[in-house]
């Protein structure tokens, strides 16, 4: 028996897809996984060289592309995760910055119940441009099997940063939404804006917490997205076009 619990309307299609890049020095992406309950973490931050310590291929971490993408197989203290891909479109488009996560067959290999981290951070973005912008989060789990407990749940953050720095959740509500997906409820919640008086460059963090009892196996898709607002201009614009256009069609009603 499969079930599905998402968030937020339609995740993104291509999470787990490399998303166009231009390069910049400026432009990283940063993906760290933690056992909360056992308190191993492993890191990969493609603005470091690759270390014992960071993006280990003796861990299970690549780079994928030019650097907009992580991708990591392995173990994390009690966990085991199959597949997590990492996707950035940094610098972003005219209408959107993504922050895109994709988790396959993560397991909880140890006793009790325990917490997986996945942290996603992406740095260098310039677009969409404009001192108005929205943040908007949508995560969603499968259990192919049925084992997604009672008591476990997928707990996701998404945060947005104007001075391309580390976002902290909880440090401005005003740039950052939460939700959580359990057993037994969906819980979702609107885009909202923010703004970015000088429209320069700025960051976006994903955080998914992950609960799960042993031996019991999900997946996870996490997307976090900034969207361009139209400016007052172009809204009353595309008013008047509307308009226009309902004019005309009755127009024609009224000689036929």
């Amino acid at each position: 028996m499969r079930t599905t619990f998402s968030s937020l309307g339609k995740v993104a299609a291509a999470a787990a897809v490399l998303l166009g890049v231009a390069t910049s020095a400026h432009s990283t992406v940063r993906l760290d996984l933690t056992d909360v309950t056992g308190g191993t973490s492993l890191t990969c931050d493609t603005a470091f060289l690759i270390s014992a310590t960071n993006c280990s291929v003796a861990a299970g971490f690549s780079i994928i592309g030019s650097g907009a993408g992580i991708r990591f197989e392995g173990t994390v203290g009690g966990f085991t995760v199959f597949t997590t891909t990492f996707a950035s479109n940094v610098p972003g488009t005219a209408t959107a910055a993504l922050l895109n996560g994709s988790t396959t067959l993560v397991t909880r290999t140890a006793a009790g119940q325990g917490d997986l981290r996945i942290d996603l951070a992406g740095f260098g973005y310039t677009l969409p441009a404009g001192p108005v912008k929205t943040l908007r989060g949508s995560a969603s789990l499968t259990s192919s099997d049925n084992t997604f407990g009672a008591t476990d749940l997928v707990f996701s953050q998404f945060v947005a940063n104007p001075d391309n720095a580390f976002p902290i959740p909880g440090t401005d509500p005003t740039r950052q939404c939460s939700m959580s997906i359990s057993s037994s409820a969906n819980c979702s919640t609107g885009s909202i804006e923010w703004f970015d008086p000088l429209g320069g460059t700025f960051s976006m963090r994903d955080v998914q917490l992950i609960r799960l009892s042993s031996g019991r196996t999900v997946n996870t898709t996490i997307s976090g997205t900034v969207g361009a607002v139209p400016e007052p201009m172009t809204l009353s614009l595309v008013g008047a076009a509307l308009l226009a256009a309902a004019g005309v069609a009755r127009r024609r009603a009224s000689k036929a």
